[in-house]
């Protein structure tokens, strides 16, 4: 008996393994990577206050948009509500805002790119 070889189109290999990979880091950063950012930003400005009331060297503001743009923005919020901290400067809170806009914007580009 011969065996039927099946072969596939040129680079659909790669097309799939690149579609595996992105679907693992899509869920890697929804289940793990998002949920640790967002703790961080949490206590980072948690941290940030107890600083400041002992007038000590404090977090730049610049590493708690950092943490806030790469995905922990829902901590940070709740850091600066629960923290009462950053919540009148609106330097800071136009950053922050933006940043959020961003996020939510590039979650709305990839729920359409998967989902129509």
């Amino acid at each position: 008996m011969e065996s039927m070889e099946i072969t596939l189109y040129p680079g659909l290999e790669s097309c799939l393994f690149g579609f595996w990979l992105a679907s693992w880091m899509t869920w890697f950063y929804i289940w793990l990577l998002f949920p640790l950012l967002c703790l961080t930003s949490f206590v980072f400005y948690g941290v940030d206050k107890w600083l400041a009331r002992k007038e000590a060297r404090r977090i730049p503001e610049a590493t708690l948009h950092l943490v806030d743009a790469v995905g922990g923005w829902p901590g940070g919020w709740l850091g600066q509500r629960l923290f009462r901290h950053k919540t009148r400067k609106k330097s800071f809170q136009l950053l922050f805002w933006a940043s959020v806009l961003f996020h939510l914007f590039s979650f709305y580009v990839v729920y359409r790119s998967f989902f129509g």
